[in-house]
């Protein structure tokens, strides 16, 4: 590509949502009995929220071109994007959408 706007910049596009994590859980769950966690956690999810991640904690600045939805766990993904390294939003930015479901 020639005459790029922002020479040295990346740019992800792609999947974005939150991955729940539970952890410290006596056995794997299976269908019936529930099975407790002794730690949960929300951390970023999708190949592209990921990629984007480590690029601007390791390279150069980064761009992510992504929607996601308003819930709770999306918001506190987003939440780790701007977080993660101490790097902002500046770095690394979320373009949020709603999405309509199809009928």
């Amino acid at each position: 590509m020639t005459g790029a706007a922002n020479p040295g910049q990346l740019v992800c596009a792609g999947q974005f949502f939150p991955d729940l994590i539970a952890a410290d859980v006596e056995r794997l769950p299976a269908l019936g009995p529930e099975v407790k966690s002794g730690d949960f956690s929300i951390s970023i999810g999708g190949s592209a929220a990921i990629s984007a991640t480590f690029a601007a904690l390791t390279g150069p600045p980064t761009e992510l071109i992504t929607a996601s939805g308003p819930s709770v766990p999306d918001r506190e993904a987003r939440k780790g994007l701007w977080e993660t390294g101490g790097r902002g939003p500046s770095h690394v930015r979320a373009a949020r959408a709603m999405t309509q479901p199809s009928k």
